[in-house]
């Protein structure tokens, strides 16, 4: 994750593993 986009993208599949787990 270099630039800001890939930062970014990074930032959502996290969200959404941490979303999946919470489930």
């Amino acid at each position: 994750s270099g630039d800001a986009g890939e930062k970014i993208y990074d930032f959502e599949l996290n969200r959404r593993a941490r979303g999946s787990l919470r489930k």
